[in-house]
């Protein structure tokens, strides 16, 4: 996750990528889905996918963090407000000023 972080401050989001890809796997596998490594690697990914300008597919890994975040700590915890931050701003990039993608607390 280190090496994705840095190349992301490199402004190489692609390879950063691949790194965050190979965390999430690691993560997943030692972890489980669920585990609070694995929302902010999703969140990392949604900002790498954001700053390449595919911010439907940031929008996805920010929900999904999201999702993540609300099971583990609830919602007054720093990781929900930074994957809340996430994905409003890719909403407002996408011009969703109006319809933020809304996550119900069935989902959680």
């Amino acid at each position: 996750m280190i090496l994705g972080e840095s190349w992301r401050a490199l402004d190489q989001p692609k390879k950063a990528i691949d790194y965050y890809r190979q965390g999430l796997n690691i993560f997943k596998k030692n972890y489980g889905e669920k585990h609070p490594n694995v929302g902010t690697v999703l969140n990392n990914l949604g900002l790498a996918w954001h700053s390449l300008g595919y911010y439907k597919k940031a929008v996805n890994y920010f929900q999904k963090a999201l999702l993540i975040a609300r099971s583990v700590y609830g919602d007054e915890h720093p990781d929900v407000a930074r994957d809340l931050n996430s994905l409003g701003n890719a909403c407002d990039f996408l011009g969703e000023y109006n319809k933020p993608p809304i996550i119900s607390r069935k989902h959680w």
